[in-house]
């Protein structure tokens, strides 16, 4: 796909001097936009998650209060008031600001926000705001766990009503991440872990099998068995120490079942 080359920046005038944009002669349209952070969880927040899922359902309680509940109200708190963040972003009346916040199968956080108006001008930095703040507040709830949390890939997923509607080439979790592996679980390690294939995201191309496996044992609240468990690595069984690359297909067995 070749550039657009008549493609200009909008908040520099002709003297190349930061200019607002001028909307009044723009019409009254119906806009929304819905934007996504990812948030990477570290060990000991996925424990604290896999723990409340267990007793209290979808949410951490820390000692400054609920974690998902707080970050939603802070990310409609910001949605609202983005043209105060952002030099030239115009005030705009929100009719409706949503944040929704969803766990993956590798149990980090998709943090999605919708905002919609009825006005001249476009609302994805009020969705783009929404969905940082949100993440950001999980970040300041939770670090006293850790502070290995990481705040990934915020983007604009789609605007429509302005003069160019916009959807992003991939739909919000049907991407194939790079490095994600298939973990299968067999025997009493089904209800320890999960009786369905897991997808797992492994950082890079030198993940080893047994650090995904102690990262499976924190975040389920179990203890490290490796001197008795089996890895299974494609079919063939395999070294803790061996690597882990994109769509391997990993098993455990338990140790009545590995003999």
């Amino acid at each position: 796909m070749k550039p657009d080359t008549d493609k200009t920046l909008s908040h520099i005038d002709q003297h190349n001097n930061p200019s607002m944009v001028d909307v009044s002669d723009k019409p009254i349209t119906s806009r929304t936009a819905t934007a996504q952070t990812k948030v990477l969880l570290p060990a000991a927040v996925k424990a604290a998650l896999h723990q409340a899922h267990a007793s209290e359902g979808f949410e951490i309680n820390s000692k400054k209060g609920p974690v998902f509940q707080t970050a939603i109200i802070a990310g409609v708190m910001a949605a609202k008031q983005t043209h105060e963040l952002i030099p030239f972003c115009h005030p705009l009346a929100l009719d409706n600001c949503k944040i929704v916040i969803n766990v993956d199968n590798n149990q980090d956080l998709i943090i999605n926000c919708e905002c919609k108006t009825s006005g001249k001008t476009g609302v994805e930095m009020e969705a783009l705001t929404g969905a940082s703040v949100a993440a950001l507040t999980i970040y300041d709830m939770c670090k006293a766990l850790s502070h290995n949390i990481l705040i990934t890939e915020t983007r604009l997923l789609a605007k429509s009503g302005g003069r160019a509607d916009f959807s992003s080439d991939q739909t919000p979790g049907s991407e194939q991440a790079s490095g994600q592996i298939t973990i299968e679980f067999y025997g009493q390690l089904q209800s320890t872990f999960s009786q369905q294939p897991l997808q797992y995201k492994i950082p890079n191309n030198t993940t080893s099998i047994e650090a995904v496996y102690l990262d499976l044992c924190a975040t389920h609240n179990c203890t490290a068995a490796t001197a008795t468990i089996k890895p299974i690595l494609n079919d063939n069984f395999a070294q803790w120490n061996d690597l882990l690359n994109d769509r391997d297909v990993l098993g455990f067995l338990p140790p009545a079942a590995g003999g």
